[in-house]
């Protein structure tokens, strides 16, 4: 059983490929952070406080997420679970926001998720990524829906670059897919193809 997080900026296609990839036998999948009951924390942070306030937060909805995995386990017998985001999203959002907030206690935060035991270690990670124009587009009518920093362009760069680094420093497999002028088809294909999906 694999264990495959699909990453990315806002309107990158994450939701519409967990959908289309679990109609496939075997295949389960594990909600958005944003899909639980919450209270969600200031974002962008103003303080240090509120930086650890908000891993807090975070950190209550993982072990939520790893009560559904236990209960994905138990009822059924999946080859593959899809996260859509796992707590690189944490981590990759905190490294995007920094020359925002000034606030830069990345290591520490990076250094307590990896030695956090309440967390889904994802096998693979797939990163799916969205031009800036392209996501302005995808996302024109439902733009108020979004906090504006997860449209700003050097917010995504630096947050998409922090995933990649991660992965490779931590050698987690993974694929990078640029969205752009891709169906949603072929970019599942390319998904499955990575992940042995059936």
């Amino acid at each position: 059983m694999s264990i495959i997080a699909i990453e990315g900026p806002c309107a990158a296609g994450k939701s519409s490929c967990i959908q289309q990839l679990t109609r496939r036998s075997g295949v389960h999948s594990i909600r958005e952070y944003n899909d639980y009951s919450y209270s969600p924390p200031t974002f962008p942070p103003t303080s240090i406080k509120m930086t650890w306030d908000g891993m807090k937060i975070f950190e209550t909805l993982e072990e939520q997420r790893l009560v559904d995995l236990g209960n994905i386990l138990e009822g059924s017998n999946p080859t593959h679970v899809l996260l859509d985001r796992s707590f690189l999203t944490i981590l990759a959002f905190r490294y995007g926001i920094i020359p925002v907030t000034g606030i830069n206690i990345q290591e520490e935060i990076e250094l307590h998720w990896i030695n956090s035991s309440l967390k889904i270690l994802p096998d693979i990670v797939i990163i799916l990524d969205v031009s800036h124009s392209q996501q302005l587009k995808r996302v024109y009518h439902i733009r108020d829906r979004y906090l504006p920093i997860l449209l700003d362009q050097t917010f995504n760069l630096r947050s998409v670059q922090y995933m990649i680094d991660f992965c490779t420093r931590h050698r987690i497999r993974y694929l990078y897919i640029d969205t752009d002028e891709k169906s949603i088809k072929d970019i599942c294909h390319r998904i499955a193809e990575y992940t042995s999906l059936r």
